[in-house]
């Protein structure tokens, strides 16, 4: 998330891009813009890549209209061996359209890997989603002899499973906050219950529905 000189956030999605080779559908991956305020945003998206071939964007400068968001397709056209590992910058500009003003720019890593399970086990993952100990060795399960659990090992274990992972209270608390935003009524409503100034506008709801979409997509990926 870029902020802007007057501190009004711009919002930019995911914050990274990862390619597979051995999964093509990744190979094509979305870029969004997002443009909560009340006046248009211009954006320009350029390349740290020397070679102008490597990837194909669909709209690498454009508009973004109030309230609306921009969705810039990104293909990378040289998933090879030789670009494995290889961290490329795209760097997007924001300017206001009505000055022209440079107001903004955030920068959104892309990389390739050979596979997503070897991305994941070198991140200390497994497809369980497990954590691995720092500096463990990756064996096939056919050549490992699972060690003898002591009584007390057993019962740990025993006990631990089934346990559904624990959500980070920050997350839930702004899970909240965002509900609370989007039940609020909004400025200038007839709600003699309400004073003026805990109303909320299109921008706000805006802001607080896009955060609410992450907190559920963090919540699902998580469970």
């Amino acid at each position: 998330m870029a902020r802007l000189n007057d501190f009004l956030p711009v919002f930019i999605f995911p914050q990274k891009l990862e390619f597979f080779m051995d999964d093509v559908t990744t190979f094509k991956s979305t870029l969004s813009i997002y443009n909560p305020y009340n006046f248009p945003l211009r954006y320009k998206l350029k390349r740290s890549v020397k070679e102008e071939n490597k990837y194909q964007v669909s709209e690498p400068e454009g508009v973004v209209k109030s309230h609306c968001c921009v969705d810039l397709v990104i293909r990378h056209q040289q998933p090879y061996l030789e670009n494995v590992g290889t961290k490329d910058v795209f760097r997007i500009k924001i300017i206001r359209d009505s000055d022209k003003k440079h107001i903004a720019q955030q920068d959104v890593p892309a990389t390739l890997y050979r596979s997503r399970d070897e991305h994941l086990q070198a991140a200390g993952v497994n497809r369980q989603g497990d954590i691995r100990r720092p500096g463990a060795s990756r064996q096939t399960e056919s050549r490992v002899t699972p060690p003898r659990e002591t009584p007390d090992q057993a019962h740990h274990s025993s006990d631990s499973d089934g346990v559904p992972p624990q959500l980070d209270p920050l997350v839930v608390i702004i899970g909240l906050v965002c509900l609370l935003v989007l039940a609020l009524p909004y400025q200038g409503e007839d709600n003699y219950y309400l004073p003026e100034y805990v109303r909320t506008t299109e921008s706000y709801r805006l802001s607080a529905a896009f955060f609410l979409g992450m907190v559920v997509l963090y919540i699902f990926i998580k469970r």
